[in-house]
């Protein structure tokens, strides 16, 4: 345990748990205060899939360990990547791992659960190698290098003051669809195909429900959401869910005990692409 995190308001409490996996990597988490107290072993779970071992039978015994400590450092938790807002005014902008910029207190992502863009945004290689091996080879490429520029345009919206908006690559297969959306994956993390490495990818699939696109966006505050064959699709009314997607706020639902829960909200580039159009996908139900 090295630091409490919570919210400017007060809210937001949670802690940041560090620890060695069995190869000696260094993990780190912050954990909202409310889910030490689920049912179930459920974080104990979690963080020995990362690596933490555990001992069978000890799981509440970790949850108490966990809770017992009190440190001293405080981080503001911060419950949304992209830019967040600082007292002083300075940009900074949160990435699961780290956060660009300044900030007058230390910033921490602290997701409500597991965030998809943990695993994805990830950082390999140097920026000249990227130069080299990626973005040279788009120049003369119009189709790659308007993908390039769409990967980078997440951020952009804050400032250039406008909501979220969506692009679509419509076409038959093997025309370099997917490839134009693992060049603008690079800029972010792994561009690999989704099919070949699930868990790493940063490209996401459309056959997803709702509920899962609308988390989807929600993990990509400020950022670019890729997701590839249009055509897989399954989600009654495409149209609505697109019309949502872009909205940038999820449905209001209750929680366990009948309260509002908090609506995700999000400001997203939207980066699609498929064999068919998203006009056909919508007559096609």
């Amino acid at each position: 345990m090295t630091a409490l995190t919570r919210q400017s308001s007060g809210t937001g409490w949670g802690r940041v748990v560090k620890w060695l996996d069995s190869d000696g990597n260094i993990h780190e988490r912050a954990i909202p205060a409310p889910r030490f107290h689920e049912s179930g072993n459920n974080i104990a779970q979690e963080l020995a899939e990362e690596g933490l071992e555990i001992a069978p039978g000890q799981e509440r015994a970790l949850t108490a360990y966990l809770l017992k400590h009190q440190p001293v450092t405080r981080h503001r938790s911060v419950s949304h990547l992209g830019w967040a807002d600082t007292t002083t005014g300075d940009l900074a902008y949160v990435l699961p791992t780290k956060v660009i910029g300044t900030s007058d207190e230390q910033l921490t992502y602290q997701a409500e659960k597991n965030s998809p863009s943990v695993s994805t945004m990830t950082s390999s290689g140097t920026l000249d190698e990227w130069k080299e091996k990626v973005a040279s080879p788009c120049a003369m490429q119009p189709y790659l290098a308007f993908s390039l520029c769409v990967g980078l345009a997440g951020p952009l919206l804050k400032f250039a003051h406008m909501d979220s908006f969506g692009m679509h690559y419509a076409g038959r297969s093997s025309h370099g669809k997917t490839t134009s959306l693992q060049v603008a994956a690079s800029e972010w993390g792994c561009g690999a195909d989704p099919g070949d490495a699930p868990d790493q990818a940063y490209i996401r699939k459309w056959n997803s429900t709702a509920n899962a696109l609308e988390a989807l966006a929600a993990a990509h505050v400020d950022g670019v959401l890729m997701l590839d064959e249009l055509q897989t699709c399954t989600t009654k009314d495409f149209g609505n869910v697109v019309y949502n997607l872009l909205g940038g706020q999820g449905k209001s639902a209750m929680d366990s005990n009948r309260n509002l829960r908090k609506a995700r909200s999000w400001r997203i580039v939207l980066f699609s692409t498929g064999e068919i159009s998203g006009q056909q996908k919508i007559e096609e139900q």
